[in-house]
């Protein structure tokens, strides 16, 4: 049976798994006797209270939320095992959401429906307040979406949720997890990147470009399992009129050079792919960079094309180029729009097809591969473990081990505490424990590959993030077929390195192989693959 299943499935199966340890629950409420100690309004600790029973224990305040969680057979999910992060709509919040719907009680919602609602607001790893920043929550919810949180005027008392909950009260820890009060029941997004673009009358002849190219039927597909996402860069009408372009004809005059807009290889077909990233990239994704550079190259919806990001006083630029005197800047005032399939941002100039530089590229092989950093056991934070992926397709990582051994093959494990830089790698692993590729050939014939995305074409020296400890293997190494270093792990204190591959001129801009081939040990442990690029 594959391990990578519908995300829906996943996410049904790590909610609802609580239930089957419901002798839990006796145990509980035995020792469940109002022991909660505030110490403020927006802090406060409950250290013998699971959330289901603490929220009970506040009927006036979120008696409405618990009748949603009995409603959908989910209140005892919430009183066992596990970690949650919960945001609790209070009971003035329950109510609007009931009129909104022309309810007169919870118990008149479908039971499915609102039991999606239930698990939008529950995400499995506990977040507390000064975990949020200017986008992404860096969890899904139990339904498989994200959240994105945003700071108001008034700092880390004015965070929303959606851009449309207020948190009124924050980490409020109890024994499973902590709990947040907002004010308005989230909407769950179900619509497609296109029909958010749609509704925005700011972007109204973007989303008309997107219809008349054939972007809007690529925007509106859902990968089955919700790991496909996409930023839109979307340009606002005003910026058009400022550029001249009024109409859908203005623009299709500008760009358009054969006339068949639908045509990947029209211009305006181009410029207007050029404006969807790959990956979901809220304002927080776009600011964090994987080196101190702070630029980097992400790729676009158009084939074999990039766009650089950088960071300059605090402003995200794309393709910022000086020799070109410029660039193109986000507008803040208009970001982290979410849609089920990704997020757009609004920027502030049109961005044409560029050829970006040769920078600094980090491709980590867990968190940039959406196969496996879509996996139900993703940065639990379960240290010292380790989990086969044998049975997973990874399109850019493939192995093969010959005879193949029981226990042999590829697994994702999370071991060290290593989230800073060391002396021989730049590259910072943001989750503790980190997690990395373990690819174990048991002493048999075997090699693994890895195809990171598009490099921009120029001259680079590569390197193999790995992780050294005692016993690792020895191997040969392949850059795009050339024979390159072999690699004697030894004894090694563990830790973090990046081993040159060596220098690279790439005459094209195009995808890489790195191949590693066994020669003698046991385990390969790989955590990203670097390319610099060389002046």
């Amino acid at each position: 049976m594959k391990m990578l299943l519908r995300y829906k499935q996943k996410a049904d199966y790590k909610f609802l798994r609580q239930l089957t340890a419901i002798s839990c629950v006796v145990c509980l409420l035995v020792i469940a006797v109002g022991c909660e100690r505030d110490i403020d309004q927006n802090f406060s600790v409950n250290e013998d209270l699971p959330i289901g029973l603490y929220l009970e224990s506040r009927p006036n305040d979120f008696s409405l939320w618990i009748e949603a969680l009995k409603e959908t057979d989910l209140y005892n999910a919430f009183n066992v095992g596990g970690t949650y992060t919960a945001f609790v709509p209070d009971n003035d919040a329950m109510t609007a959401f009931m009129q909104e719907h022309g309810k007169s009680q919870v118990s008149d919602f479908d039971k499915e429906y609102l039991k999606e609602v239930v698990k939008y607001h529950t995400l499995n790893t506990k977040f507390m307040h000064t975990n949020f920043i200017e986008g992404y929550i860096p969890d899904t919810t139990f339904t498989g979406d994200k959240l994105i949180t945003k700071y108001g005027d008034a700092g880390i008392n004015s965070i929303y949720v959606n851009d449309e909950a207020l948190i009124v009260e924050k980490d409020i820890e109890v024994i499973n997890g902590v709990a947040h009060k907002i004010d308005k029941v989230l909407t769950v997004v179900t619509e497609s990147l296109y029909e958010q673009i749609k509704k925005d009358e700011t972007l109204t002849l973007f989303a008309e470009a997107l219809e008349k190219t054939g972007w809007s039927d690529f925007l509106s597909e859902m990968d089955k399992n919700n790991l496909k996402f996409y930023t839109i860069l979307g340009v606002s009408n005003d910026v058009f009129a400022a550029n001249g372009v009024n109409s859908f004809q203005d623009l299709a005059n500008k760009y358009s050079d054969i006339g068949n807009y639908k045509d990947a290889k029209d211009s305006l077909n181009m410029f207007v792919g050029y404006h969807i990233l790959n990956g979901g990239l809220s304002y927080g994704d776009l600011s964090t960079f994987p080196t101190e550079n702070k630029k980097r190259n992400v790729l676009t919806a158009v084939e074999g094309e990039l766009a650089t990001v950088s960071e300059e006083n605090q402003e995200i630029l794309f393709n910022d180029d000086e020799e070109l005197n410029y660039k193109v800047e986000l507008n803040t005032e208009n970001m982290n729009n979410l849609a089920k399939n990704g997020v757009y941002h609004v920027i502030k100039q049109e961005m044409p097809v560029y050829t970006p530089k040769p920078t600094e590229i980090v491709w980590v092989l867990t968190e940039d591969n959406p196969e496996i950093s879509g996996l139900p056991f993703y940065r639990d934070g379960l240290d010292n473990s380790s989990r086969s992926i044998n049975e997973v397709d990874v399109e850019r990582i493939k192995w093969k081990i010959t005879p193949m051994t029981e226990g042999a093959g590829i697994s994702y494990d999370q071991r060290f505490n290593m989230t800073k830089p060391g002396p021989n790698s730049p590259v910072t692993c943001e989750v503790n424990p980190s997690d990395f590729i373990r690819f174990y050939t048991a002493e048999k014939n075997g090699w693994i590959e890895l195809r990171p995305p598009t490099i921009v074409k120029g001259k680079y020296k590569v390197y193999l993030g790995i992780i050294n400890a005692p016993g690792r293997a020895t191997f040969q190494t392949f850059v795009d077929g050339q024979k390159g270093p072999i690699y004697n792990h030894g004894w090694w204190a563990a830790g973090y390195q990046d081993k040159d591959l060596g220098t690279y001129t790439f005459g094209k801009t195009e995808e890489h192989v790195i191949k590693l081939s066994y020669i003698k040990g046991w385990i390969f442990q790989l955590h990203h693959i670097r390319f610099e690029p060389v002046e």
